[in-house]
């Protein structure tokens, strides 16, 4: 029957009665059955469109006919409950006795499909958890168990025990009633955690909602397999990438290799003494100069080894850093760390640890790079791609079972729309125009964002008079505020002010202004919501109010499975770790009990919750420390749940967004709209004559772009391109260093006069060409003339040194190379889709500030000045409160009083913890001091509220994870309308499709004629032989993995491994021996081939070394990475994994764009490094700043810009950009000569660190949607094409017939 016929036919919903059954029961069994109705599943909510036919007054939990006629055979009736829920049971007797209608089995079906029921069992549920956790008495445990026992008894007397389909030992969830039980009832279950806090998976069983949720998860993850394929490839490659080039890493110490032999000739001569082995002497830290890390190679460092002392660097003595868990020394190690780096999890951490300890920077920086690229960036979109594809059909066919909502008044405002009087009283009415009049919103709206300043005026320290203003500002405000409320309740009358949402929440502000008012030192976290006020006034505001609201009503089951499997996951930690940290505390730190642990339900909740959020290393580490076996068991399957549940969550409110934008009433585009050529533009540059414009369609979009003819303005383009990039290049010599070489310093600036003249004589030139009227209207005109004049004003200031203009027009040096933009296509179609994209999201961007804004006074209202705290200058470490009580004794007993460089004691401030909380950089060091803080002058006082974590908490939720997720929303449904977006026409035009599996089919040869070479030929070419060689590849990657630090440095090689690498390089050179004979000299044709024969001859080269016992182990590691490398070449399983091969298409077909975006940021990176090295390469070393990440030179400042790209690092290099005078050595002018200090800026500081930072998130959020639209393209493609087939073969197969 089809869903059609079910809404027309009332019939479909039949109370069961005696007559009806005994049909039901006598029905023979039919071969053939429909597939079941999609709508009728079990567990599901009946579709709104069925309720017509469906009586709740009389059908509600009340025996019913079956309704799908695929279950006919199975002798079935059905149970709808008050909320649509359908339940499904046997018509058979249950329990041999009680038939569908006997009284006793119809109210134990009653009870249990009652919500009633169901909400009580929740209750109990959690009320039990509650106990457990503290411990209740026996009475409430007995009491707890005789209601479960009843609830068993009652599903089965209603479902039967095992006879028949549905019955209760069919339905897996009973099994999870019964393990409740047995725990509650069998003492000796109770100290298996895993089935102790089962009761509380017990809320997804009575929640149909999240149950329904759970069973799309658990399909879910099946359907993830190819990522998980593909991630599983990734990091293991990564991994044996990494074990081989940081092998020992950070085990290598100094050893004074003298003192040995003094002592091994000593105890040679002397039979008495016992000769220590050179492993014994270098393993002892008293032979060390330092336990720091040493570096085998020369670099100018504090970790070279004094080779005047006899020092040696040795490897594999000394212990690895974080607990021994961070290091490359085993397979195990590696694929941990690649894990963390991969989810970036403490990144910067391990960053500085590899780049400080490693003798080459910059390779790890590139290892970074495209474990970035090929890790992070591929293994995201292609999970929320094949996860968002299966989201987005689940919710669509959600919407189903929801009554039809209608967003059409979404853009219009609750102020916006008509109050009608109830009367014609003139004084309803007078008062009604007021309220109605845009005077008076005006005002209202001009005293909230007066209410809004005073309180983002509030700091640490306030003066009297600025105290003075906020309050008055504050009663001001207060005052206008019940003015409306006077005002609205003699509109609207009583009743209906107070059922109206918007008006019951001006009421409580109000309230809690008056509650201040009479009591000063009454405070709430409500006042800080008076900023909300904005928005009914607020057209982007109220709209992403409303899409959060209809967010959780759509997400609320996911939500709650969420909250469910956290504390589950809590739980399970406190009962198998807790009493671990407790007993073991004398093997952490100061033998203190680690922050982040499993002592209560509140801390381990936060280990979980830090989990969600990426960042398990730490926590990892301290509970390996206790070698608890279920460690890396428990943090695994807690990471993976939360990230799958994180993606589907995040994809959901993506879903929500798009569906309400699309919904929206739209409006004629804007003058800002206007001014852009939407979406690809080129900036003209040539006379309007040789304009010829050219309409691209993309997707039956008309879209207008402009393409240049050839003449004689082409040729002065690409001169003026080629000047213009190399002047842009030169500006690399002028860095720090060189700015005490007189030559270098001389030639750079000769560089900006020649460079300044030409840009003066082609602006020139294009002005009496083109004409005034055209270039005044050309932006890339424009903007050179502004660097023309930036560059004179530069020159003219150069003659006053006193000025100091050097920091203050740097600037119009550093923007040169954006020159460039108006002059390649590429990068002018890039900028000009950023530019119309932050058309479309800087209403939302805005949006989110103001979210983080009510955060940042909240944050200063409950922390400021309290993150003082006192400190041992001669050990540099926090001193307890037990010791120093308040800021007087401390500066009495000769300590420092010291405020944390990331605090709240003003907005400025809150915004940039915020920011680096955001970032997850320090923001662990911030949860900390808001946790430990006592109060104001008071000393620190460790977790004394530990209750602000919940600050945090709030603000990942709300302040990032949702208004993040709202933007990602907003972003794919402005780039979801468009295809080739960031591609130039020519590129759109000559782009053809690429697909992988064809790809892979014409890798073919030509079969050669003789008999002995075509046999050759045909077993080369068999799937038998790629799955053999594919089996060799995986033997000689295991063998490397096998390979750990001690059996590298100090049992050199093992036999057996060394003799199965030479088996395998055997088989290496037979098969390519093998397919030159088969394929001849086609076998070079193929890229792949070519690789292959190189890692023929790596090896070979490798094996012939390490038989002359070559000592250069980077060398060696070098060509055992190609060997690895060899994995790549994945033709026998790729070609069958369907879902990769599209992925690998999608990645073809992106190249273009995804080449366009990356060159552009690699303009900025490279225009933002410039303005680094002026601006901030004088900043003396300190904390992030050091000879790696700094502003001294070019290619410092990327290594640091790529830091802040991969969200890691700005917490330790922006206090070094913001130091003030007091804490360094001022600019000085000497003489009338200019000396430049050491010191920072806090304001260009700040602004230079988080625009890049914000440019970089736009720009990987653009590649990241994009692609996940390709890949989601490419599998929607598969699908019509499966489907497609399907059909041919339907017919075809009816045709034969």
């Amino acid at each position: 029957m089809t869903e059609s016929a079910g809404a027309q036919e009332p019939s479909i919903f039949q109370v069961l009665t005696e007559r009806s059954l005994k049909i039901l029961l006598a029905e023979p069994t039919e071969r053939t059955v429909p597939e079941p109705n999609a709508d009728f599943l079990s567990g599901n909510q009946l579709p709104r469109k069925y309720y017509g036919p469906f009586d709740p007054k009389t059908m509600v939990c009340v025996p019913l006919e079956e309704i799908d006629p695929a279950y006919k055979n199975f002798k079935t009736f059905v149970v709808i409950g008050k909320y649509g829920t359908i339940h499904r049971y046997s018509a058979r007797n249950s329990l041999e006795v009680l038939s569908p209608l006997n009284p006793v089995r119809r109210c134990a079906i009653y009870l249990t499909t009652h919500w009633a029921f169901a909400l009580f069992m929740t209750i109990i549920v959690v009320l039990n958890t509650i106990s457990t956790v503290n411990n209740a008495g026996k009475v409430y445990e007995h009491s707890v168990t005789i209601i479960y026992a009843l609830e068993l008894l009652l599903k089965i007397m209603s479902e039967g025990l095992v006879r028949g389909p549905f019955s209760f030992l069919r339905n897996l969830w009973n099994y999870l009633d019964i393990v409740v039980l047995s725990t509650a009832l069998v003492r000796p279950l109770k100290t298996v955690s895993l089935l102790l806090w089962s009761r509380l998976i017990k809320l997804i069983q009575l929640t149909p909602e999240i149950r329904r949720w759970f069973r799309f998860l658990s399909v879910a993850i099946w359907r993830l397999r190819p990522a998980l394929l593909y991630t599983s490839l990734t990091i293991i490659l990564f991994s044996l990438i990494g074990k081989l080039m940081f092998l020992g890493l950070f085990t290598r110490r100094c050893v004074n290799y003298s003192d040995y032999w003094e002592k091994f000739a000593i105890s040679s001569n002397d039979s008495s003494m016992e000769i220590v082995s050179w492993r014994e002497f270098a393993e002892s830290s008293g032979n060390w100069f330092s336990d720091a890390w040493c570096l085998e190679e020369n670099k100018d460092n504090l970790m070279q080894c004094p080779e005047e002392d006899d020092y040696e660097c040795i490897p594999g003595i000394g212990k690895n850093p974080d607990y021994g868990l961070t290091n490359f020394d085993s397979i195990g190690g590696a694929l941990v760390q690649t894990v963390r780096i991969i989810d970036q999890d403490y990144l910067e951490n391990i960053l500085n640890q590899i780049t400080t300890a490693s003798s080459s920077p910059t390779i790890t920086i590139l290892y970074f790079i495209v474990m970035f690229f090929f890790g992070t960036y591929a293994l995201g979109t292609l999970a929320y791609a094949i996860l968002g594809k299966h989201v987005f059909d689940f919710l669509e066919n959600s919407l189903e079972y929801l009554p039809h909502q209608n967003h059409q008044d979404v853009e219009i405002s609750p102020e916006q729309r008509p109050r009608y009087p109830l009367k014609n009283d003139p004084v309803l009415l007078f008062v009604q125009d007021v309220l109605k009049s845009s005077v008076w919103h005006v005002t209202m709206s001009s005293t909230i964002l007066l209410d809004i300043l005073a309180l983002s005026m509030k700091h640490h320290n306030m003066s009297s008079m600025s105290s003075n203003v906020s309050k008055w500002l504050i009663r001001f405000a207060m005052g206008m505020y019940t003015i409306e409320f006077i005002l609205k309740l003699i509109v609207d009358g009583a009743k209906k002010y107070f059922t109206t949402g918007w008006n019951l929440f001006d009421i409580s502000l109000l309230v809690d202004m008056y509650f201040q008012l009479l009591n000063r030192k009454y405070s709430l976290i409500l006042f800080p919501l008076r900023i909300f006020k904005l928005t009914p006034r607020w057209n982007t505001l109220h709209l992403t109010f409303k899409i959060t609201v209809e967010s959780l009503k759509t997400l609320w089951g996911i939500c709650g499975l969420l909250i469910t499997l956290g504390a589950y996951f809590s739980l399970v930690g406190m009962t198998e770790f807790g009493q671990s940290y407790l007993n073991n505390m004398h093997l952490f730190e100061g033998g203190l009990l680690p922050r982040w642990s499993f002592v209560d339900f509140v801390h381990s909740a936060m280990v979980v919750f830090r989990s969600w959020i990426g960042e398990s290393i730490q926590v990892l580490g301290e509970c390996l420390v206790l070698e608890e076996q279920g460690c890396i068991v428990y943090f695994a399957t807690v990471a993976l749940t939360g990230v799958v549940i994180l993606m589907v969550l995040t994809i959901g409110v993506v879903f929500v967004t798009d569906k309400t934008l699309k919904s929206r009433i739209k409006r004629p585009p804007s003058i800002l709209a206007k001014m852009f050529c939407y979406p690809y533009v080129v900036l003209k540059t040539q006379r309007e004559s040789e304009v010829m414009p050219t309409t691209i369609y993309v997707d039956k979009k008309k879209i207008i772009s402009c393409s240049p003819s050839p003449g004689g303005s082409q040729v002065l383009r690409g001169v003026s391109t080629f000047i213009i990039a190399v002047f842009s290049i030169v500006l690399i010599l002028d860095d720090v260093p060189s700015e005490n070489d007189i030559d270098v310093k001389s030639f750079s600036y000769a560089i900006d006069v020649v460079f300044t003249v030409f840009i003066f004589i082609m602006s020139g030139y294009s002005l009496v060409v083109l004409g005034i009227k055209y270039c005044i209207t050309s932006p890339g005109w424009l903007f050179d003339i502004f660097v023309v004049l930036g560059m004179i004003v530069n020159f003219l200031y150069d003659l006053r040194p006193e000025l100091n203009p050097y920091p203050t027009f740097c600037l119009f040096i550093c923007i040169r190379p954006f020159q460039l933009v108006s002059r390649i296509e590429t990068l002018e179609v890039v900028f000009r889709g950023f530019l119309n994209e932050l058309r479309v999201l800087w209403k939302f961007v805005l949006v989110g500030v103001f979210i983080w804004l009510y955060f940042a006074i909240l944050g200063t209202t409950m922390f400021s000045g309290a993150f003082s705290k006192c400190l041992d200058d001669e050990k540099g470490s926090l001193i307890n409160s037990t010791v120093v009580l308040d800021r007087k004794q401390c500066l009495a007993m000769n300590h420092t009083w010291e405020n944390s460089d990331l605090n709240f004691d003003h907005l400025g401030k809150s915004f940039i913890s915020l920011t680096l909380i955001g970032k997850r950089n320090s923001w662990v060091s911030i949860l900390y001091d808001s946790t430990d803080f006592n109060a104001p002058q008071m000393n620190f006082r460790r977790e004394h509220e530990l209750n602000n974590f919940y600050f945090f908490l709030a603000f990942f939720v709300c302040g990032i994870f949702l208004t993040a997720n709202v933007i990602f929303g907003v972003l794919y449904n402005h780039l979801n309308k468009f295809t080739g977006f960031f591609l130039t026409k020519d590129q759109i035009k000559n782009s053809e499709k690429f697909e992988f599996r064809k790809a892979l089919e014409s890798w073919s040869y030509t079969k050669p004629d003789g008999n002995y070479r075509a046999r050759v030929y045909n077993f080369v070419c068999s799937g038998h032989f790629d799955t053999g060689v594919l089996c060799i590849i995986i033997l000689d990657l295991c063998c490397y993995a096998w390979m750990d630090a001690e059996m590298e440095f100090w049992s050199l090689d093992l036999p057996i491994a060394h003799q199965i690498r030479i088996f395998i390089l055997f088989i290496y050179v037979m098969e390519l021996v093998l397919k030159l004979v088969g394929w001849g000299k086609s076998y070079f044709y193929n890229g792949w081939n070519q690789f292959d024969c190189l890692v023929v001859l790596s090896s070979v080269t490798e094996m012939t070394l390490i038989e002359f016992g070559f000592s250069g182990w980077a060398i060696i590691n070098l060509l055992r990475i190609l060997r690895v490398l060899r994995i790549l070449n994945f033709k026998p399983f790729i070609s069958r994994a369907k879902t990769l091969s599209q992925y690998f298409t999608a990645l073809k077909n992106f190249r273009l764009a995804f080449r366009n975006v990356l060159i552009f940021h690699c303009l900025v990176m490279y225009s933002y490094a410039l303005l680094g090295v002026r601006k901030f390469g004088h900043i003396k070393f300190d904390k992030g700043i050091d000879e790696y990440f700094s502003f001294r030179t070019v290619g410092s400042s990327l290594r640091a810009l790529f830091m802040f790209s991969s969200m890691a690092g700005v917490d330790s290099i922006l206090p070094a950009l913001t130091r003030e005078e007091n804490e360094c050595t001022p600019d000085t002018i000497v003489g009338g000569v200019f000396h430049r200090g050491d010191c920072g800026n806090t304001f260009w500081g700040t602004v230079y660190v988080f625009s890049y930072s914000f440019f970089s998130f736009i720009a990987f959020t653009n590649l990241y949607v994009l692609l996940i639209l390709e890949i989601i393209e490419q599998l929607k493609h598969n699908l019509k094409q499966n489907m497609r087939l399907a059909t041919e073969n339907a017919k075809s197969s009816n045709a034969h017939h």
